[in-house]
Parts: C-alpha cells; structure tokens; sequence
C-alpha cells in the first residue's frame, strides 16, 4: 500500500541520513512527501507525515545554504548545496549511487551471504530507482526509464526468490 511505501521509504532516508549520506535521505524523503500527497483519501497521520517531511526537508536545506555562504566553507557543504539546486547533477548523482549498490546487490546474490541486508538492500534499491524516476521523469529518456523499471522488476524477482529460498 502506499502508507507502507512511504514508510519505508521514510525509514530507509533517516539510515542514509545515519550513514552521512544527507543528500539521498532528502530526495527520499521529497519523494515520500510526494507519494503521500498523491493519494486522495489519506489518513491524517499521513498528512501529518508529510508535513513533518516537509520541515525537515527545509531545515536540512537552510542548513546547508547557510553553511556554504560561511567564509572557506566545508567542501562537502559546497557540494550537497550544488545537489539540491542543479537538479541534472542531482540526477546523476542518485543515479550512479543507486547503480553501484545494485550492481553490488548483484554480485552479492551470486557469492551471498543471502541475509537480511541483501533483502533490506535489494528494497532500497526498488526505492531508490522508483524515486529517481519519479522525480525526474521529465529528464530521462524513454530507453533510460525503461532500463530502470526493468531493474525495479529484477529486484522484485530476486526478493521473491529469496523469500521462497530458491537463491543461495
């Protein structure tokens, strides 16, 4: 359901945000604002969610705007800032993020271990590659998109494998 999405997606950005990958967190959790606010008939935690989103999502980015006019500002300040407002780098950046991690999850599925982890990755992976497509679908071309939601589809049949332990 999309309440359990978003959830997940929501969880999934504060682990990014834990690991001190800031940027991926805050385009998850524009998406999971998006995906609540695209449904009717929501409940009002729903609402309330999207709501607490959208604040952390402008502190985070008052936060790295405010930094990066500091005199010799931090390097990786300077960079999230690039991120958040040139949104083709942005793009690129999720991109070449999600797809290492896949093709990590890959390899992963051949040699395992077959844990938790891999199951927990092979959902980010889902997530993030739906999020980028989500966001920016103006800017990506139709083979691209399409080579995406294949990916999203392998995922999906290697978690059922998994599940049904017919991979490792």
């Amino acid at each position: 359901s999309m309440a359990s999405n978003a959830a997940r997606v929501v969880a999934t950005a504060k682990d990014f945000d834990k690991v001190g990958l800031g940027i991926i967190g805050y385009y998850l959790q524009l998406y999971a604002v998006e995906l609540i606010l695209s449904e009717e008939d929501r409940s009002q935690e729903m609402t309330a969610l999207a709501t607490e989103l959208l604040d952390t999502i402008e502190a985070f980015k008052k936060e790295i705007g405010g930094e990066s006019e500091a005199e010799d500002s931090d390097k990786s300040l300077h960079v999230m800032n690039t991120l958040i407002h040139d949104q083709e780098k942005a793009k690129i950046y999720m991109l070449n993020f999600t797809m290492s991690l896949y093709n990590e999850k890959l390899k992963q599925l051949k040699d395992g271990p077959w844990d938790v982890m891999l199951k927990r990755s092979l959902w980010c992976c889902i997530d993030l590659f739906s999020c980028i497509l989500h966001l920016w679908k103006e800017n990506i071309s139709e083979t691209s998109t399409n080579s995406l939601q294949k990916r999203i589809k392998y995922c999906k049949i290697y978690l059922s494998k998994l599940a049904k332990g017919e991979i490792g």
